[in-house]
């Protein structure tokens, strides 16, 4: 039976680097922040979890919870791909995951675009205030 690692965050670690993938690369697989697990303390949550599983079919998440049994799934070979895999002219991700994405970005660029037409409305009252 494999050492028990003390918390979800060093257990997935663990199996990055078994499947020689750094944690930037993991962070952009998933769509996460570049720091995010850097800055991670102790466990995953829920909807980190259901990506994590998305993205990393092979990998136990019993294992990865609690420490207990293989690293890999009993189904899945430690060979079996990724979602993701590495070409020479770079990373290809699901499409579904792609799509998820790129809605999210949509959402954040939506909001900025909101927030920038209204600090240029007050900005414009501040100027006829000025010209007052």
């Amino acid at each position: 039976m494999e050492e028990k690692k003390e918390n979800s965050k060093s257990r997935f670690l663990e199996f990055l680097n078994r499947i020689e993938v750094s944690q930037y690369k993991c962070a952009q697989m998933c769509g996460w922040a570049s720091g995010y697990l850097t800055g991670l303390k102790g466990d995953f949550g829920a909807d980190k979890l259901a990506t994590i599983m998305r993205v990393f079919p092979k990998l136990n998440v019993i294992w990865l919870i609690t420490g207990e049994g293989s690293m890999f799934n009993p189904e899945k070979a430690p060979e079996s791909d990724t979602l993701e895999s590495t070409k020479e002219e770079g990373a290809t991700i699901p499409f579904e995951m792609f799509m998820q994405t790129t809605n999210n970005y949509n959402k954040i660029i939506a909001e900025k675009d909101s927030e920038i037409n209204a600090l240029r409305q007050e900005v414009d009252k501040l100027k006829k205030q000025i010209e007052k």
